[in-house]
């Protein structure tokens, strides 16, 4: 972005915004009127005309890429739902998704629950309900990424352009068309970042609130999103805004109660703590199957690891050659816990209890390996860090609207750094090549991270009550722990996963140049030292 589309946000950072320099654009709260206590008169107020403006430019925009991506024959894509492992067989859904949801103990209930909402209100159509659901928060991605740019001090054109070339880039649209959670994960965290800088400049319990209860969808949608990630939110939330520490103990209450009460459902049924079973079947994909095969065949044939390890990870027991060991528990005549293949499509049904025996001894096989083979678990780590930055659009689901944009998604990857396209998905173990790796995106977030980090530390963002500084470190937080989780414990498909981070690390970096313009500016009283300089 060049430095002449930022303006300074930061008055402490001896801007020219601070000094009323006409060129230094306009302060990041003309976005929304901040005042000192939360007592804010023009909390309601209308934004700016610039900014109005660009949301318009940017709803423009975003229609006109969409009908354009249309007209190339990009549709929303869902079939996928009968066969992949997160989703519950569609019939149980139909008939019985209190139960369901309530019983399942390979995902939280949000994914699903839309899903079965889906279903019931267009069985033979889902896409009739979910196509509109994406496309909206395709727009709600663009709107609050504006906002969240310009409360970070961009100009609102320079903030519209990049909201833009963020929806409007090829991957986007294949996110935004294939059923899964990533979109609501970009929008979530997007919204959390404003919020929290609303929280942080006006101290209202609203942004709080707001902030935390998105917070908390995302748990109960992805189990990525840990308790311990809505935990270190209360706890910036408290550091943002110290005085009010009461405030945001009782608000932050709520959301670490509903992902609590969960998790604890999830002990008191399944004697599993924590959203989602698959912990050790997602762990061996980078531990058991980094193995040599000999010395894997050896250690299940000698009892060190379990007969699973023999086979891939997310096998069913017939595809495994394995007698299903007759597991018994609560939940007696509930489909999904009962039945081994759905009805849809006679696909396996991994959400049947027998598969939480496979899900703990997989578990207890990765963990062995971590702490008796180590070199193949940080092999398995080295190649998940080269996969993970290859293209997203690469990954094999995404491919069902990949010829409509094969174009467009060349260009995209050239851009970032990749002259190679990824496979659909990397196994046997195999790293990426290096003409995979979209480079220009390892820099970017190495340069990001680094720098936010530096400024944030420098400027001691927790003594200072900054809406912006605020915003950056929950996302620097947020972005080192989505990255790192994905790195040590996931293997073979992590770049669809880089999607959610990448949004962080534009609006970061954006910041980080918004940061340089406002210190390294030339002011008047320092061109004028300068040109006596012989």
């Amino acid at each position: 972005m060049p430095a002449s589309d930022a303006s300074a946000t930061d008055p402490a950072s001896g801007s020219d915004a601070a000094n009323g320099t006409p060129d230094a654009g306009p302060a990041p709260a003309a976005a929304d009127s901040v005042a000192p206590d939360g007592d804010d008169p023009a909390a309601t107020a209308r934004p700016p005309r610039p900014l109005r403006a660009a949301t318009v430019a940017v709803v423009v925009g975003f229609a006109a890429s969409r009908v354009a991506y249309a007209l190339a024959g990009v549709r929303f894509r869902w079939e996928h739902a009968v066969a992949y492992h997160q989703f519950i067989d569609g019939q149980a859904l139909r008939h019985d998704l209190g139960r369901s949801l309530w019983y399942d103990h390979t995902q939280p209930p949000g994914l699903n629950l839309l899903w079965g909402l889906a279903l019931r209100l267009s069985p033979d159509h889902p896409d009739r309900v979910l196509g509109p659901v994406f496309l909206a928060c395709g727009l709600a991605t663009a709107v609050v990424l504006l906002r969240l740019l310009a409360r970070l001090g961009c100009r609102p054109r320079v903030a519209a352009a990049l909201a833009l070339a963020w929806v409007a880039s090829p991957t986007a649209v294949l996110v935004e068309t294939y059923f899964l959670y990533t979109p609501f994960e970009v929008l979530g965290l997007a919204g959390i970042a404003l919020l929290v800088a609303r929280w942080a400049d006006r101290g209202r319990a609203v942004d709080l609130a707001g902030a935390l209860a998105v917070a908390a969808t995302l748990a109960l949608t992805r189990s990525t999103f840990h308790l311990v990630w809505i935990v270190g939110l209360v706890a910036l939330a408290a550091v943002a805004r110290r005085h009010r520490w009461r405030t945001v103990a009782l608000v932050g209450l709520v959301p670490v109660l509903l992902v609590g009460g969960w998790y604890t459902k999830n002990l008191v049924l399944f004697d599993q703590w924590g959203a989602s079973s698959w912990v050790g079947v997602s762990l061996s994909r980078i531990t058991v199957e980094q193995l040599p095969p000999a010395e894997r065949a050896r250690l299940v044939a000698d009892g060190t690891l379990s007969p699973y390890a023999a086979h891939p990870s997310f096998q069913s027991f017939e595809d495994m050659g394995i007698a299903p060991p007759g597991r018994a528990g609560p939940g007696r005549g509930v489909p999904v816990l009962d039945e081994r293949e759905r009805a849809e499509g006679g696909f396996a049904n991994l959400h049947h209890r027998d598969y939480l025996t496979v899900n703990e001894a997989a578990l207890d096989d990765a963990t062995w390996v971590v702490r008796h083979r180590p070199g193949t678990y940080a092999a398995g780590v080295g190649r998940s860090t080269s996969t993970t930055f290859t293209a997203s659009s690469g990954w094999f689901g995404y491919r069902s609207n990949g010829a409509e944009v094969a174009g467009a998604v060349a260009v995209e990857r050239a851009v970032l750094g990749a002259w190679e396209e990824p496979p659909p998905v990397y196994g046997d173990r195999r790293g990426a090549r290096v003409g995979q790796v979209e480079w220009v995106v390892v820099a970017a977030y190495l340069l990001v991270l680094a720098g936010v980090a530096a400024v944030l530390v420098r400027r001691r963002w927790w003594r200072a009550r900054d809406g912006a500084h605020a915003a950056v470190a929950f996302l620097w937080g947020t972005t080192v722990y989505l990255t790192g989780l994905t790195l040590l414990i996931e293997y073979g498909e992590t770049n669809r996963f880089r999607t959610v981070t990448d949004m962080s690390v534009l609006v970061m970096g954006a910041w980080l140049v918004v940061q340089a313009r406002a210190r390294w500016r030339v002011r008047p009283d320092r061109a004028a030292a300068v040109a006596e300089v012989p």
